[in-house]
């Protein structure tokens, strides 16, 4: 998988800089260290070796953006994984580990550079 992140001001909950002191380290911390837009996944199904995870208050994820998935159970599901698709309120990543539902909380935020 190739691990070639990017990031941009538009994206729902994107760091701002706006030249008022501290700014720009809030938004290297963002995009270099934290990640940001974390998000509680309501549910993760997969079916067919697709993990669809679904967001009743919608997300800031775009289609072959890394998300970082985390707090799932089964673990194979946790980790970096780049996002397929999108709708308003759900996207979908590869997950390579059989079907069912997903327990734990489980959180999916833009993975840290």
């Amino acid at each position: 998988m190739s691990t070639v992140k990017y990031f941009h001001s538009a994206m729902s909950g994107a760091p701002t800089l706006n030249g008022v002191a501290g700014s720009l380290i809030a938004v290297l911390d963002a995009c270099l260290v934290d990640g940001f837009g974390l998000k509680t996944a309501d549910s993760v199904t997969v079916s067919g070796g697709i993990a669809t995870a679904t967001f009743s208050t919608g997300h800031s994820f775009e289609p072959d953006v890394i998300a970082l998935v985390a707090g799932a159970t089964p673990s194979g599901l946790n980790g970096e994984k780049r996002v397929l698709t999108t709708t308003t309120n759900t996207i979908t990543f590869a997950a390579g580990i059989a079907d069912g539902a997903a327990t734990g909380a489980i959180t999916v935020k833009l993975a840290p550079a």
